[in-house]
């Protein structure tokens, strides 16, 4: 263990929530697919609210777009619009066409089932092991914290941390280097919403958001100066030991 070791765990009664909500998500997509619900109505209710639910994405990375351009461009990249526009597109062109809502009733079930059951599984594993969300320490930290968590970072490879907020929910979102990127296993980096930034939901940790941005941050750029220091003095001696050659 390293010195000063900081363990952060989650809010249990939040994980229990979280849990129950996707259970309930996922019995909705079970009705779906088995044809439990086959209400025209229901159908249509449930493609207007995942139509609202898209606009209001669009319309909150709007806003953080006006408010902070930067971390926009940072956070999101732009599948993060042209994929919700997409999907919302297909479901009404389904709806116009399809009368019966069967294909709706499917894709919508589908989806449920398969996001919410991961969900679910992965909220039930984080109760059962009770594993911090992240582990704070000299070197670096390890993320835990979500399903598309990081693993080790090292301070190193690093390149900013900001906090952004989004959908109501706030974030302390890490962006690391090239190589770390790299390093992460194809399915992460492919259902990273970020371009190389991780992002730590408040919901998923113990203390407030702003106390682990102060913390995250001043550990950081402790390890900057202090590699910056280490540099410095590297070239100092280097500098020194091309003047005692050129005398000699």
């Amino acid at each position: 263990m390293h010195n000063n070791e900081m363990a952060i765990y989650p809010v249990k009664w939040k994980l229990i929530v979280l849990f129950v909500l996707s259970v309930l998500f996922v019995v909705i997509g079970l009705l779906f697919v088995t044809k439990a619900i086959y209400n025209v109505n229901s159908v249509s209710s449930i493609v207007i609210t995942m139509v609202i639910l898209i606009l209001l994405h669009l319309i909150d990375s709007r806003k953080l777009r006006k408010s902070n351009a930067e971390a926009y461009a940072k956070i999101f990249s732009p599948k993060n619009v042209l994929a919700p526009i997409a999907f919302m597109s297909l479901v009404i062109i389904l709806e116009i066409i399809d009368q019966t809502r069967i294909i709706n009733r499917y894709l919508l079930g589908t989806i449920s089932i398969l996001h919410f059951g991961l969900s679910a599984i992965y909220f039930l594993y984080r109760l059962v092991l009770s594993k911090p969300s992240l582990i704070i320490n000299d070197k670096g930290l390890n993320d835990n914290s979500s399903l598309l968590s990081a693993g080790e970072i090292t301070w190193e490879e690093i390149d900013e941390i900001t906090m952004y907020s989004y959908m109501g929910n706030r974030f302390v979102g890490i962006t690391v280097n090239e190589d770390k990127a790299k390093r992460l296993n194809k399915i992460k980096r492919m259902l990273l919403k970020a371009r190389n930034v991780i992002s730590i939901s408040e919901k998923s940790v113990s203390i407030p958001l702003t106390e682990l941005y102060d913390i995250l941050n001043e550990l950081w750029q402790r390890q900057i100066q202090a590699k910056d220091d280490s540099d410095d003095t590297r070239s100092g001696n280097a500098a020194s030991e091309t003047g005692i050659n050129r005398r000699v």
